[in-house]
């Protein structure tokens, strides 16, 4: 029977914005037509790349921001790294290669909102319509399926009112991440715990013993430490509970590698998507 590959964040990501190189890796790796990702896996794309693109947006909106490179600097002293990086890989694809805007000119800010609103747009469909949904997401998170429509008549209001309805704090009430810890998955839980009293620390490992010690403090403080913060310390737990059992888990993370044996999780670690430039150069 053909192996079903369920996607973690960290290659449905590159699936949608890496390089043509990595891009034809991934697709020699994985059928696509039996390939999935869950509404989790949505929300984790969303909250680590579309939502920093919609930030930048509107501090491109800003008046006092006259130019894209005004933009840029705003971004690299309010911003974290994480949120830097995707603006910095944005940039060049979106505005320079594709559509010419001239980063230093005022007159071309309206036509680079243009551009964003309708980049957001794009990948937002393209996000939701890549891969199919296996239908098993216990979280029950409803970011996953929160619907991004953009007119560019309305973009600003379309794109401000998405961002205060995914980040809208009463959204918690609905997922389910407490009880998969605390009620669905007790022996998984068990079972990553007692392998990591056997599991030494290192660089390898630091992630996988990071996620066990929120573990604690989720068993110690009950379902009100299940925040949404707190979900994106513990993404790659949910995920590898939540991967059907009848699928293969692709990631590229290390702490899968940790995570998926104790649970009899299928799984596979790709290579990444330096690795795979650096084979080609």
């Amino acid at each position: 029977m053909p192996t079903k590959h369920f996607l973690d964040t960290s290659v449905f990501r590159p699936a949608i914005l890496s390089s043509d190189v990595y891009k034809k890796y991934l697709k020699t790796s994985i059928d696509y037509k039996a390939a999935y990702a869950s509404p989790f896996i949505q929300m984790e794309f969303t909250r680590s790349y579309i939502l920093n693109v919609i930030d930048f947006y509107f501090v491109l909106n800003l008046p006092s921001v006259k130019t894209v490179e005004d933009a840029l600097s705003v971004w690299q002293h309010k911003f974290g790294k994480a949120a830097l990086k995707a603006i910095v890989v944005l940039i060049p694809k979106v505005f320079s290669t594709h559509h010419k805007v001239d980063m230093q000119q005022a007159s071309d800010k309206a036509k680079a909102q243009k551009i964003l609103a309708m980049y957001i747009k794009r990948l937002a469909i393209k996000a939701q319509g890549l891969f199919k949904d296996p239908s098993n997401d216990n979280t029950k998170c409803p970011l996953g399926t929160l619907s991004l429509d953009v007119e560019m008549g309305t973009a600003n209001q379309d794109l401000g009112n998405y961002c205060d309805a995914f980040r809208n704090p009463s959204n918690r009430k609905a997922c389910k991440v407490d009880k998969i810890i605390l009620e669905k998955y007790q022996n998984e839980i068990r079972s990553l715990l007692q392998r990591s009293t056997t599991t030494p620390r290192n660089n390898d490992t630091k992630g996988f013993h990071d996620i066990v010690e929120n573990i604690n403090i989720i068993l110690t403080k009950g379902g009100g430490a299940c925040t949404c913060s707190m979900c994106a310390k513990i993404g790659d737990l949910i995920i590898s509970l939540n991967t059907p059992k009848d699928m293969q888990l692709e990631h590229t993370d290390k702490s899968f590698d940790y995570l998926c044996p104790p649970i009899n999780q299928p799984h596979r670690k790709l290579l990444s998507e330096i690795e795979i430039i650096h084979q080609s150069s």
